[in-house]
């Protein structure tokens, strides 16, 4: 059986060392079997940020491309940069069997995550039902997107709309392209802001989709590759807080399925990230 080729999409607003580690992470984690396309923020792009210094070069990487194309973070969003990535790869010819989607806070630790990727299908989810009656969290600004509800009105006059966290979601290519198909016939790329709204608008549209298009079709299906830590109770963080050393020993006991973590801390120094090089095998060059 052929060795499955992944492409890894990923948006950074700066911050080349990190992302180099993240990288070198995900290689080893895959075994190589892998392409990543950087999308660098227009922001980004413009102050230097991603000026790369010292021996931890992004180019140095055979398998990582830069897309030529630089949009604000926050437009057209974290989905419509991930599409784009993925368009970018396709013009430049490269060959993949799945697409995999994180961001560049995430982490792998596990070893395999090629091979888990080509024993399902798809990994998302699960996806929560959301109740746009009830007035908490993001659901009034969902309510009041008419774009999440042209959306689904293609699925029926009641269809529902679902949320799920979307950090290591995978899909087999065909599927991804037939999920995106939908996404884009009705969430035009055209225009300018339009796959954001005021709410995280990507854990709504790809789970929305890929329950409808997807869901009770006879398909290998698993969890998302990513945990977030700041939503898992077990850890204790708040938003946004980065792991430490103590959070290590549940980090090992997490579900089979989990192969990275969301957040990490920044030091390259710390503990954490010292673990995880132990974990996967790898190094970073000296600076």
């Amino acid at each position: 059986m052929a060795t499955a080729k992944i492409l890894i999409s990923v948006p950074t607003n700066g911050n080349p060392a990190q992302i180099y580690e993240q990288i070198a992470a995900y290689n080893a984690a895959m075994s190589g079997n892998c392409t990543h396309v950087v999308h660098v923020s227009r922001d980004a792009a413009q102050s230097g940020a991603m000026a790369e210094s010292g021996a931890l070069r992004l180019s140095s990487f055979e398998n990582v491309l830069l897309n030529d194309r630089h949009y604000f973070s926050r437009t057209p969003s974290i989905l419509g940069i991930h599409v784009m990535n993925v368009e970018f790869a396709v013009r430049r010819g490269i060959a993949f069997d799945y697409v995999y989607l994180h961001t560049a806070s995430d982490l792998p630790f596990r070893r395999g995550l090629n091979v888990h990727i080509a024993q399902h299908d798809f990994g998302m989810g699960p996806s929560r039902r959301v109740d746009t009656t009830k007035q908490n969290g993001w659901n009034p600004a969902v309510a009041d997107h008419r774009d999440i509800h042209a959306l689904t009105s293609f699925f029926g006059p009641d269809a529902a709309i679902y949320t799920t966290r979307t950090e290591g979601f995978f899909a087999r290519r065909d599927l991804f392209f037939e999920v995106m198909w939908y996404a884009k016939v009705h969430v035009p790329f055209e225009r300018e802001n339009i796959w954001r709204g005021n709410y995280p608008f990507e854990e709504y549209l790809l789970p929305t989709v890929v329950e409808h298009v997807l869901g009770k079709r006879d398909l290998r299906r698993t969890r998302h590759a990513v945990v977030t830590t700041t939503s898992d109770r077990s850890f204790g963080l708040k938003t946004r807080e980065p792991v430490n050393e103590q959070h290590i020993p549940i980090l090992e006991k997490l579900d089979p399925a989990i192969f990275a973590f969301k957040f990490v801390p920044t030091d390259l120094t710390s503990p954490v990230r010292a673990w995880v090089r132990a974990q996967l095998g790898y190094g970073l060059p000296t600076q």
